[in-house]
């Protein structure tokens, strides 16, 4: 982006001079040259106070470089096999860090619930003792006499007769007059539930 400044200093309005540059075509000068050069014909031009340092640098001679010519098929194959194969690589280098990965965390959170496991085994097993403690002492209890229980004899079921079997409903065959819904039998069923 340029700015412009109009100069306060001097009312009068400098006539801008054209940048000189060489005629030949062949010879390509840069910007800072031209200026260079430009800012050197106005010493001369005006009175001569200071010498250059320097003599003014020569224009470069730039070569115009030959359009490139195109590749042969062997190369383009090459080229195209090598950039295949850095994205297959990248994905196989992706897809063993995301599998490492979950390998790490699958270890490290099995190592954290371990011992909670170890836990609910060694619960388990003194759940089971106890139920088993529990049936034994019910058992002893039984046995004895004052409880009151009464070993079952087979005299004393209750059988009960099973009832008789329901006569088989056959379907009701409708006539085909009826199975043609009128246009009052909409109004007085309900849409949905």
């Amino acid at each position: 982006m340029a700015v412009a400044f109009k100069s306060t200093s001097s009312p009068q309005r400098r006539p801008s001079r054209p940048v000189h540059l060489p005629s030949t075509q062949n010879k390509v000068v840069s910007f800072d040259q031209a200026r260079k050069k430009r800012v050197t014909t106005r010493v001369t031009n005006s009175a001569p106070l200071v010498e250059p340092l320097s003599p003014p640098p020569t224009p470069t001679v730039v070569k115009v470089l030959p359009k490139p010519k195109p590749q042969p098929l062997w190369l383009s194959s090459m080229i195209a096999l090598q950039r295949a194969s850095s994205v297959v690589t990248s994905l196989i280098i992706g897809s063993t860090l995301t599998v490492y990965g979950l390998t790490v965390y699958g270890e490290s959170s099995w190592t954290q619930e371990y011992p909670r496991l170890e836990q609910l085994r060694a619960t388990e097993q003194q759940l089971q003792a106890a139920q088993e403690v529990l049936k034994n002492e019910i058992a002893i209890q039984a046995d004895q006499p004052t409880t009151g229980l009464v070993i079952p004899q087979p005299g004393d079921m209750i059988y009960v007769e099973p009832a008789a079997p329901r006569p088989e409903l056959s379907p009701a065959t409708t006539p085909p007059s009826e199975l043609q819904p009128s246009a009052n039998s909409f109004v007085n069923k309900p849409l949905g539930y």
